[in-house]
């Protein structure tokens, strides 16, 4: 019986564990928006999971925590969980900004995953900055040594202000490491993205990433914020290849920033957030 068990999970755990190689969505406040949206002196500029490219910011420093539960539809799994747990904190300096942040992906108690981030940023000049961002993953089976692996990611980002967009540029999953069988190394990412300031009707953002060496290689992603007073709001975000459908809420105060976030897998159906961080 426990045999049995054991391969049914495997059977649903294989898909899933190869959506999370690609990286489904960002974390956090990024997570409903899937990174879209992108201000100075907003809860964007004070996530720890993303490149450290923002700066103009009223705040020198944070801490932020999360978790994700994902898939709905996998709830009749009596006693199984597929949920990913982070945390982090960033702080900045005159002409230098850095971004920290580990995370735990537990999967049905069968599977895990580890991450870790560290972003350095680099403002160039009053419009511009440079990040260099290493990522590190380690994952596998709990019941077995011979399925765990390692990767190390080395990633570089750009960001230039024009007076009423932001627009980023990054090449990502550059693969410097990579220890134990299958591990993939062949998801090499650039991305091109194009962000509003916040105006009279929100703030938007377009992201277009190219993935050379998947199936389908282009991903198209477009979010939308409205804030409903000038501290509360929703956001909403729609990706292709795959189809994802973000939705959330947001505050952000001075000091603290939360935020809900529900995004939709057409197979898989819906994943929940939820993040919190104090800064000051």
């Amino acid at each position: 019986m426990a045999i049995t068990r054991l391969y049914l999970f495997s059977i649903i755990l294989f898909p899933v564990t190869t959506i999370f190689a690609q990286d489904p969505f960002p974390e956090g406040y990024f997570m409903a928006c899937q990174g879209t949206i992108f201000q100075d002196n907003w809860i964007s500029s004070r996530e720890p999971c993303c490149s450290a490219l923002l700066w103009n910011d009223s705040v020198r420093m944070g801490i932020s925590g999360g978790v994700i539960s994902y898939y709905d539809r996998m709830d009749n799994l009596s006693n199984r969980s597929l949920y990913r747990v982070s945390g982090g904190g960033w702080i900045s300096f005159d002409n230098l900004r850095l971004n920290c942040s580990i995370s735990q992906l537990e999967a049905f108690s069968i599977y895990f995953e580890q991450n870790a981030f560290l972003s350095m940023g680099i403002r160039i000049y009053k419009s511009a900055s440079v990040s260099l961002d290493l990522n590190g993953c380690h994952n596998g089976l709990h019941s077995s040594m011979e399925e765990r692996r390692t990767r190390g990611d080395l990633g570089l980002s750009v960001l230039y202000r024009f007076r009423a967009v932001l627009v980023t540029g990054s090449l990502s999953k550059v693969t410097i490491k990579k220890a134990g069988r299958q591990m993939n190394a062949n998801d090499l990412t650039a991305a091109f993205g194009v962000h509003t300031k916040y105006g009279r009707i929100g703030a938007q953002g377009v992201t277009v990433s190219i993935m050379p060496y998947t199936n389908e290689p282009v991903q198209l992603i477009i979010g939308e914020e409205f804030r409903i007073t000038e501290r509360i709001g929703i956001n909403a975000s729609f990706s292709s290849n795959p189809l994802f459908i973000g939705i959330g809420f947001f505050a952000g105060f001075k000091n603290n920033d939360i935020s809900v976030s529900l995004v939709n897998h057409p197979d898989l159906g819906w994943s929940r957030g939820f993040s919190i961080a104090h800064c000051r």
